[in-house]
């Protein structure tokens, strides 16, 4: 996939994710795309979360997130399936997080999400 067929795919950047995020979400501030620049805290959802900037996590999460910038972790956030992070510093945990990778979860959540069919071509756990 090109750089812009992944942005044609997760379609318009948003500001804020909404009450009840499920789906693809493409968070940026400025609509200036990879420059790390916005800041947001995560909702309890599923699906495809890309943020172009900073991401504090606090819920639970099923399926992928990836954070062009920062990743801060904290008290009990839940997340099952993927988390990607690109930033200058070290994912931040504070306090009793938990990540568990799911094939599973990654092929359920993120087809739900409208995704359709998709292949895992590499992971590390």
């Amino acid at each position: 996939m090109t750089k812009a067929e992944f942005f044609s795919w997760v379609g318009p950047p948003v500001a804020a994710l909404p009450s009840n995020p499920n789906g693809i979400y493409y968070l940026d501030n400025d609509a200036t795309q990879q420059n790390a620049t916005g800041h947001w805290a995560d909702k309890t959802g599923s699906g495809f979360l890309y943020a172009d900037g900073d991401l504090d996590l606090h819920s639970n999460w099923r399926g992928v997130i990836y954070a062009e910038g920062n990743l801060k972790i904290n008290g009990n956030a839940w997340i099952l399936g993927a988390v990607i992070n690109k930033g200058s510093a070290p994912i931040q945990f504070n306090g009793n997080a938990t990540i568990l990778y799911s094939r599973e979860s990654l092929t359920e959540h993120v087809a739900k999400a409208g995704i359709g069919k998709f292949a895992t071509l590499s992971w590390r756990e």
